[in-house]
């Protein structure tokens, strides 16, 4: 017998990450229980699944973290009628929607690299919120105390400039022109309202001169210093789905390839999805979403596959600037 060492070359493939401060933000939401599937879009790969299903959650969050997806904001911004202290004032739906976010908080906190969670607060449907400032205070004070000060789950909450963020939804169009806030100063905050593209007092050209994001543009894609929204498909004008103006579909992902680039292009450091998983909106009744075709969720389907999931995964690669290289490793195995 005899001993020599053979010395293997290994190339492995890893992941590195250029350092930079680029995120890729995504709406999510946790309101679906099995009654409220009577009109979407479509149909998940995972099935009509409730938003309290963990084994969802958890697959939701390795498809998000596979694509690179840093944080979700999760809607709370028609709840500001109701907030735990009161019990949601008997509002079970509404109940069952942060319950459901405080789940996801707990499950993706077990899993490592999983996306943070922020939270869009709100109040478009009465605008005076914003000058006495009561209730937005107490929604506020349910952010702190059902999730900022359980030290479980707090380590999930997305921060930005060095605390909490969060996304305040003021309506669309938006009331305000410089937006009205009372500003809180434990949480970092963004103004967000729909279609600044046609906005134009919100806007000086493509760039949003208050800062606000927009959950959705339409063919002017209108960018703020950080962010810029990148979507699947858009509506048209004034009327939505139904309008041909200004509208346009997925067109087999082509939309969203096209979105991504000109973010790549105009250099912001944010992306905003809108969205991962609204689903609502239907032929009989077209809303934020209509048919496979035109709408806007990326999560796998059983229309779409994993195109958007894929597609998301290598733009935001790309953006991050997030790329393999081989790594060379010597193993000596004695013989």
């Amino acid at each position: 017998m005899y001993s020599k060492t053979i010395s293997v070359l290994l190339a492995i493939s890893t992941l590195l990450e250029v350092t930079q401060s680029k995120l890729v933000g995504m709406a999510y939401y946790t309101w679906f229980t099995p009654g409220r599937r009577a009109c979407q879009w479509g149909t998940p790969q995972l099935g009509n699944y409730a938003s309290d299903d963990r084994g969802v959650m958890r697959k939701h969050a390795e498809w998000l973290k596979s694509a690179h997806i840093d944080f979700v904001v999760v809607d709370w911004s028609n709840d500001i009628c109701c907030s735990a202290q009161s019990d949601w004032n008997g509002r079970q739906d509404l109940k069952g929607l942060e319950l459901n976010t405080i789940a996801l908080f707990e499950e993706w906190s077990k899993i490592a690299g999983a996306p943070k969670i922020a939270i869009m607060v709100g109040s478009p449907s009465d605008p005076s919120v914003y000058h006495s400032w009561d209730a937005m205070r107490i929604k506020l004070d349910s952010i702190v105390g059902m999730i900022l000060q359980r030290n479980d789950i707090k380590n999930q909450y997305f921060h930005y400039e060095q605390k909490p963020f969060v996304l305040d939804y003021v309506g669309t169009p938006s009331p305000f022109t410089n937006p009205v806030w009372n500003q809180d100063n434990r949480f970092t905050v963004r103004h967000v309202t729909g279609f600044v593209s046609n906005q134009p007092q919100l806007r000086d050209g493509d760039y949003s001169k208050y800062g606000y994001w927009s959950w959705e543009d339409r063919s002017l894609q209108t960018r703020t210093n950080e962010v810029t929204t990148v979507q699947v498909a858009w509506r048209g004008d004034p009327c939505g789905w139904n309008c041909g103006n200004d509208r346009r579909g997925r067109e087999n992902g082509n939309t969203y390839r096209e979105r991504w680039a000109h973010a790549k292009q105009i250099g912001a450091q944010i992306v905003f999805i809108p969205s991962f998983n609204q689903w609502i909106g239907c032929p009989a009744q077209p809303g934020e979403n209509m048919n496979a075709e035109f709408s806007t969720d990326i999560e796998p389907s059983q229309e779409h596959g994993t195109l958007y999931l894929d597609i998301t995964r290598e733009q935001a690669a790309q953006f991050k600037g997030i790329h393999h290289k081989a790594k060379q490793h010597h193993l000596d195995i004695e013989q």
